[in-house]
């Protein structure tokens, strides 16, 4: 089977379903032939790296019809069984090229909240969780659409234990947040610190918090720090490009992690404990095999929220598995079972190729979506000029 991937970069190249589109290709391209094109901005070393990268097709004012048409040439020349856009701005551009054409176009929606508002018409759909799978089956505009879940995205990390020189502090138990210090993640940083807060009030002294992610708003730096300064001593940030850059190669510094996304599903990959964000309460609540399902359904999101929860239980868990080493493994490898079942990148094979053929030849409806083409359009040619890099 031969598979066009397309995805848009407006922006760092940098963004979660870069990581997941280079993971998922490189799966699928074990058996298959697979071709990756960069539309907008090269500047993604992820994608660039990728065995698989073919080539970049900037977008201007001036040259949009020219770039048009040389989507339109690869998608000949190429003969593809499948064309992939992996975000919308892709499944946009890319369907002007393919009007009238008999091709499976297929779209992943990765992750993320349901749409606020109107969305692509889609004949082929791949989502990462139950939530939007559950949002775009009733919704009456994707009835006669193929819709699948695929969670599983994720390589398993190797790393080498030493980065930098920074060694782990035996005798401590450490939690772990990676995510960008900024308005989105907040609230994450925000119960990580009230987590630790609670630990040392209960005596568990010997726990620590390390925050790994880029500064976007200094503002909100400084008001972290001033919220952390009762537990400072044991908290640490990493907020240099050194560390931020490939934060998942600190990892080995954690006994546990707090979560979201594809974070947690790597983290799970080292069978490290996790914890995911509860949008109800202001604790990041452990992962057992009684709320996963929870979890699961927001693809371990910010917008979590727990059957039956009960905070005080959720709060022994945590002191059980600071202090029980017992405990700790078998979460550890409760970690190791969800990993290999739902986020694995073995499964993807398998997976995309049913998805592959259960795929529609595509009925595209371009007029019907004119405004969110025009709207794509306009962000591909006027974004990218003050954030190129």
């Amino acid at each position: 089977m031969t598979i066009l991937y397309f995805i848009t970069n407006l922006n760092n190249g940098r963004g979660g379903h870069f990581h997941s589109l280079n993971h998922i290709s490189r799966a699928m391209a074990q058996n298959n032939t697979v071709k990756i094109v960069l539309i907008g901005s090269e500047n993604s070393d992820i994608i660039r790296q990728n065995p698989g990268y073919h080539i970049n097709i900037p977008i201007s004012n001036r040259g949009l019809f020219r770039s048009l048409y040389r989507i339109r040439r690869i998608i000949k020349e190429t003969e593809p069984d499948v064309v992939h856009a992996f975000d919308e701005n892709s499944f946009n551009i890319v369907r002007l090229t393919t009007s009238g054409k008999r091709v499976k176009l297929v779209m992943n929606k990765c992750g993320g909240p349901n749409p606020p508002g109107q969305y692509p018409s889609i004949n082929n759909l791949v989502v990462f969780s139950k939530e939007n799978m559950e949002w775009f089956v009733d919704h009456p505009r994707y009835r006669g659409s193929n819709i699948c879940v695929i969670p599983n995205r994720v390589q398993k990390l190797h790393i080498d234990n030493h980065f930098e020189g920074i060694s782990r502090e035996e005798g401590v138990f450490t939690f772990m947040r990676i995510c960008r210090i900024g308005k989105m993640y907040l609230k994450s940083i925000l119960d990580s610190v009230e987590l630790l807060t609670y630990l040392h009030s209960v005596g568990l002294k010997k726990s620590r918090l390390i925050i790994i992610g880029t500064i976007e708003n200094e503002n909100i730096f400084r008001h972290l720090l001033e919220i952390a300064k009762p537990v400072e001593r044991h908290i640490t940030f990493f907020t240099e490009p050194e560390y931020t850059w490939n934060a998942s190669q600190l990892l080995y510094l954690a006994d546990a992690v707090i979560g979201t996304g594809r974070g947690l599903m790597e983290a799970a990959s080292l069978n490290k404990p996790v914890l995911v964000i509860n949008s109800l309460d202001k604790i990041p609540v452990l992962i057992l095999k009684d709320n996963f399902d929870d979890a699961f359904k927001t693809n371990f999101s910010q917008r979590s929220q727990f059957t039956g929860y009960n905070s005080d239980v959720n709060l022994k868990m945590i002191e059980r598995l600071v202090k029980d080493e017992k405990f700790h493994g078998e979460l550890s490898m409760y970690s190791k079972r969800i990993f290999d079942e739902f986020f694995s990148t073995e499964k993807v094979p398998a997976a995309y190729a049913e998805a592959y053929h259960n795929s529609i030849y595509a009925r595209n409806r371009v007029f019907s979506d004119l405004k969110l083409i025009l709207r794509t359009l306009y962000y591909a040619i006027h974004f990218p000029k003050k954030n190129r890099a």
